[in-house]
C-alpha cells in the first residue's frame, strides 16, 4: 500500500473516493452526497489543490484507492477531516497508516495539536482515534448531514504520539 498527497491534477481521484465515502457513510461527514456530487469540476480542482486550506491523502492498494484522510488548516487550527476506508480494506491498518502520515506532516509543519469530530455512533472510528492518541474533549457538535446524537470532538497533542 502507498499513500499519496493529492494535488490539483488528481482531483478526479479525490472526487471519486470522496463521493464513495459519502454513499457508504452518509452520517459521518459534514457534507451530504448530494451537495458534494453537485460540486463543479473547478470546485473539485480547487479542493484538491490545497488552496482552500485542505490537504488530502489517498491510500492505494493493488492499484485502486482504498482510503482517504484530509486535514483542514486554518489560521488557528489543524483539523483531521474526511477520514474513510473502504469496507473491504477495514481492519487492515489502512486507517492508522493514513493518520500516521497526516500526523507526521502536521509535526513537520510545526503543529502541536490536531482536532477532529467523529460521529457518536461510529465506535470503530472512535477506537481507532484513541489508539493513535486522540482524546475526547467532551464537546458535542451537530452537523448538517448528521442525524444521530451528534459528533464528538477529539484532540491529539504531539506529546501523546502513539503510532505503531
Amino acid at each position: 500500500m502507498n499513500i499519496e498527497e493529492i494535488n490539483e491534477s488528481q482531483w478526479e481521484s479525490l472526487k471519486s473516493i470522496r463521493l464513495e465515502s459519502l454513499v457508504d457513510s452518509p452520517d459521518a461527514f459534514g457534507i451530504s452526497y448530494e451537495k458534494a456530487k453537485g460540486l463543479t469540476t473547478e470546485a473539485w480542482k480547487l479542493l484538491a489543490s490545497g488552496k482552500l486550506g485542505h490537504k488530502f491523502y489517498i491510500a492505494y492498494g493493488n492499484g485502486s484507492a482504498v482510503g482517504l484522510v484530509g486535514v483542514l488548516n486554518t489560521k488557528d487550527e489543524h483539523e483531521l477531516v474526511s477520514m474513510w476506508v473502504k469496507p473491504a480494506a477495514r481492519r487492515q491498518g489502512v486507517g492508522k497508516k493514513l493518520i500516521k502520515v497526516l500526523l507526521e506532516q502536521a509535526i513537520a509543519e510545526g503543529h502541536t495539536s490536531i482536532k477532529l469530530k467523529v460521529s457518536s455512533k461510529n465506535r470503530h472510528a472512535y477506537v481507532l482515534y484513541t489508539e493513535v492518541g486522540f482524546v475526547e474533549t467532551k464537546h458535542k457538535i451537530e452537523l448538517e448531514s448528521n442525524n444521530d446524537e451528534g459528533m464528538i470532538e477529539m484532540v491529539w497533542h504531539h506529546k501523546m504520539l502513539v503510532l505503531s
